[in-house]
């Protein structure tokens, strides 16, 4: 079975769209003639930019809902698809037509959201696996809303740097192709000023590197998101080189604290066993480095170790959940302090990129303010004394 979708006209002589289930385009065609309706245009349905973000988060509070309620999952969606339209009808009737193939939910969501992060394909698998499926789909929604609104805060926060870094990068680049090489044409031969001749030297080699460092950032970060996934020495290798920067090592383990903390209280909340959850919230967090501290974590408790013994071998996200994780302990109320830890490290890890961006301003301004005057010195001021001179 598939999802089409169609265009076509009813018996009214109306132009009907939308789409359906169906084995091959021939049988979906006569399943429209019998609504009457004759189909003009009918073709395998492109869903995948439809499940994006912002999609599943509202998807999963209201499928979590429906499922808490005492629907079962393929009756609850069947409920949703006929309360929405467009792409959102036929991405909810590509996940029931999966899950009634004999899909599970998180497998039904791989495939219609491909890029969906670690953690969120963690807690769809365990959520599958254990009878609270209700209650972990709204958690994971609210768990994803408030990483979205943290990333929202950090692009609002670096737009302007970005701004700034831009228009840096433009005027480096007037600079090198336009001013350095008119100002150099004004001058004889072997009468080039020294400052001139620097600078000719100096700024391509500048521009050049900044694009370089950059090119190279981008593609860092990409191999980084992707190793995380497969594990292996190849990620934790670039994960300790992230560690090893200057803001990413005080930054990047308090998000990921903050992701395994959350998970963890989900699953703990769900009924799992301590653990049973220490495994997949280290997956969770999309870092080799902590998935593999969990699972050594994870054999450590089975052989008998406390919770807060075994987490303190999981570099780098231990001494920022051990305290919490042994209050838990002692009182009993290990998910809410999970839950607590998840906030507080979210929080400091919004704090620790602000005040890193912050500086990241004044820094870029200062730069500007160089080139300028490196501009001024090194061929205008030339330029006025030739000028002067004749």
């Amino acid at each position: 079975m598939a999802v089409y979708s169609y265009g076509g006209t009813s018996a009214d002589g109306v132009r009907r769209t939308g789409y359906i289930v169906a084995a091959t385009p021939k049988m979906g065609r006569r399943d429209l003639e019998g609504r009457g309706i004759v189909a003009e245009e009918l073709s395998e349905a492109k869903l995948s930019g439809q499940a994006d973000a912002a999609w599943r988060i509202g998807f999963y509070e209201s499928l979590g809902m429906l499922v808490k309620a005492g629907f079962p999952l393929s009756k609850a969606l069947d409920f949703m698809s006929g309360d929405v339209e467009g792409g959102a009808r036929g991405a909810i009737m590509s996940l029931s037509d999966s899950i009634l193939g004999g899909a599970t939910l998180a497998e039904a969501m791989a495939a219609l959201a491909p890029a969906m992060p670690p953690f969120e394909r963690a807690a769809l698998a365990i959520a599958d696996r254990t009878g609270a499926q209700g209650d972990l789909l709204v958690r994971l929604s609210s768990f994803m809303e408030s990483e979205r609104r943290m990333r929202d805060d950090i692009r609002s926060a670096l737009a302007y740097p970005s701004a700034v870094f831009c228009f840096a990068l433009l005027l480096l680049a007037v600079v090198t192709f336009a001013i350095l090489p008119r100002a150099g044409a004004l001058f004889p031969g072997e009468d080039l000023p020294s400052s001139v001749r620097t600078l000719r030297v100096a700024a391509p080699v500048a521009f050049g590197a900044i694009i370089v460092i950059a090119a190279l950032a981008l593609r860092a970060r990409a191999l980084l998101s992707r190793r995380a996934g497969e594990g292996g020495a190849a990620a934790l290798r670039l994960e300790r080189i992230l560690l090893s920067l200057p803001v990413a090592k005080y930054a990047a383990p308090r998000l990921w604290a903050s992701r395994f903390a959350g998970t963890m209280a989900m699953l703990l909340d769900a009924g799992l066993a301590p653990q049973d959850a220490i495994e997949p919230a280290g997956e969770a967090t999309g870092s080799a480095l902590v998935a593999a501290g969990a699972a050594d974590a994870a054999a450590a408790v089975r052989g008998g170790a406390s919770l807060s013994a075994a987490l303190g071998g999981m570099r780098p996200v231990s001494r920022l959940l051990l305290a919490w994780v042994a209050v838990g302990e002692k009182t009993g109320s290990l998910a809410e302090m999970l839950h607590r830890a998840s906030e507080r490290a979210a929080a400091e890890y919004g704090r620790r990129l602000r005040r890193a961006l912050s500086l990241l301003e004044p820094a870029l301004v200062a730069a500007v303010g160089t080139i300028v005057l490196a501009v001024a010195l090194a061929v205008i001021r030339p330029m006025l004394d030739l000028t002067l001179q004749h």
